[in-house]
């Protein structure tokens, strides 16, 4: 476990996936322009990715969780990123997707 701070300077309203984050388990603290994520296991739950960047971040975390992840509003993630499913099977990752339920992907 360990302390990580994440500080966004350009864009507001950054750190919408960190409600996300918190879903997974993660301890989330916000101060000003910085997010502070304290070191936890994850676990897999349902999150909706808010943007490009917190999208792909939530869809990291969750490959890093115990258990199956939900990610909804992909088209966040699939707007910036060519096959972000692939890509990640590739590296080794279980994660599908499901067209059957709208833009959604589950990862483990």
């Amino acid at each position: 476990t360990g302390e990580t701070a994440i500080t966004e300077t350009i864009f507001d309203h950054r750190f919408r996936y960190a409600q996300g984050l918190e879903a997974l388990g993660a301890q989330v603290r916000a101060a000003g322009e910085t997010l502070y994520l304290t070191g936890h296991p994850l676990h897999g739950g349902s999150v909706e990715a808010p943007d490009l960047r917190g999208g792909a971040a939530l869809t990291v975390a969750a490959l890093g969780a115990d258990g199956w992840t939900r990610v909804s509003e992909c088209e966040h993630i699939e707007r910036g990123y060519e096959d972000i499913c692939r890509d990640l099977r590739a590296l080794g990752a279980e994660i599908r997707r499901r067209e059957d339920d709208g833009d959604r992907e589950d990862t483990d």
